[in-house]
């Protein structure tokens, strides 16, 4: 059985790659009995076969797995090189003759190419069930990508007993900036703290995850509300540079907006600082911080700032500006 995973997602290939050497695992106490692990880099066939020839030794499957080979491979051919040319073939004809006592894993760091021969004789193994193929990266357009990472987060919330409410989950997939890992880690922090058979809310995200991003992106706004333009932005690239999402960013300027109108509707209803904290349920000390700003801010200049920030999101959304430039261009907006 051959398996080829294969993409830029490190995470995901990791967790593929669990699944399928669990499902060919031996009995307990063995350890790595039955499995190699080979760097791909220069591997020769001749050494590869001496691993997947082998017959399996008081284990059912001999688990062979190769980091990078057919990648490597693929630089050679692409270079003219007439001696990886010939390995390809080599490995092409012999794929089909792999014991059927042998499972070998193909891990590659990168896409292979759907023309790559390697890839088209996977795919006619898989077709016969002798083979799988396992894409290990994210869609590339952005409405793909964020049906994936959500279905993704749902699938991995209800492993570890729990549930998103909707706006939780749409919060969350903004901030996870395309590294599963860290969402992988933060959705076992957040476990930790709510426990098993909970339903994630909006308020768990803001005070387990985006917690950094809420307190950084709150300064570029005070600097906003201010007129402070150059410290806006300044502030911005830092957010930028130190690897959040332009979307994460928009969505908690987003919702820091909201704020704004709430508590400045129910503070012209008349409700005190400490009723419109129960109204909103939040704590005293975020009221207290943005009901100046708040009531500085008239409604035209709100609605004015509503239409301006989806206008950004459509421009980034649509790949009708370039993301970094489209937030820029919003923070020297709302500075005036």
């Amino acid at each position: 059985m051959i398996f080829l995973i294969h993409g830029n997602q490190e995470f995901l290939c990791h967790e593929k790659l669990t699944i399928v050497e669990q499902q060919y695992a031996g009995e307990e106490g063995m350890g790595d009995l039955g499995r190699v692990r080979l760097a791909g880099k220069g591997l020769s066939l001749v050494s590869l076969r001496a691993h997947t020839d082998a017959l399996p030794f008081l284990t059912p499957w001999q688990i062979v797995r190769i980091d990078g080979f057919l990648t490597w491979l693929a630089k050679e051919n692409k270079r003219g090189g007439q001696k990886s040319a010939e390995m390809t073939q080599a490995l092409a004809d012999y794929l089909p003759r792999l014991p059927e006592s042998t499972i070998l894993l193909f891990v590659e760091p990168e896409a292979l190419a759907a023309s790559n021969p390697l890839y088209k004789q996977i795919k006619r193994l898989a077709a016969a069930e002798k083979g799988a193929i396992l894409p290990c990266s994210l869609p590339k357009r952005y409405r793909d990508r964020e049906q994936f990472i959500r279905a993704w987060l749902q699938e991995k919330a209800k492993a570890l007993d729990m549930r998103f409410r909707s706006d939780a989950l749409a919060l969350f997939s903004s901030s996870v900036n395309n590294d599963l890992r860290a969402a992988s880690q933060d959705l076992e922090k957040i476990r930790a703290y709510l426990g098993p058979g909970k339903e994630i809310r909006s308020e768990e995200i803001r005070l387990l995850v985006d917690a950094a991003l809420w307190s950084n992106t709150f300064q570029m706004l005070k600097a906003v509300s201010n007129g402070h333009k150059r410290q806006a932005v300044t502030l911005l690239q830092s957010l930028l540079s130190s690897g959040q999402h332009p979307l994460a960013i928009l969505a908690t300027i987003t919702r820091q907006y909201r704020l704004y109108v709430s508590i400045k509707a129910l503070y012209e209803q008349g409700l005190t600082p400490d009723e419109i904290t129960t109204q909103l349920n939040l704590q005293k000390w975020m009221v207290d911080r943005d009901l100046s700003v708040a009531r500085r801010l008239n409604w035209s200049r709100l609605e004015a700032t509503y239409e301006r920030l989806l206008a950004t999101d459509v421009a980034i959304k649509s790949g009708e500006m370039d993301s970094d430039l489209a937030l820029q261009l919003l923070v020297i907006d709302l500075s005036r």
